[in-house]
């Protein structure tokens, strides 16, 4: 297993800290990133941080998995590139 895998597996652990998902948000890969936004133990200010990540996918996974009030107004938003 190499570092990426083993990313993107904590990324989406129910059993990943919490402190290890802050970390894994600000991570350069994407779809660790997306992963993250998606595991439901990401902290609500992590949430909201990656609600206004660069990348598209990981902005649109976020937004529909999260509850937190910042990203259900985005959901109405148009897509930004």
């Amino acid at each position: 297993m190499n570092i990426l895998e083993f990313k993107l597996l904590l990324a989406q652990s129910e059993f990943t800290l919490k402190e290890v998902l802050e970390i894994l948000a600000k991570d350069e890969n994407s779809y660790v990133r997306a992963l993250v936004s998606k595991n439901p133990n990401t902290p609500k200010e992590t949430l909201e941080i990656l609600a206004k990540d660069e990348n598209y996918w990981v902005r649109k996974r976020q937004i529909f998995f999260c509850s937190c009030t910042c990203c259900k107004k985005s959901k109405h938003s148009k897509r930004d590139s």
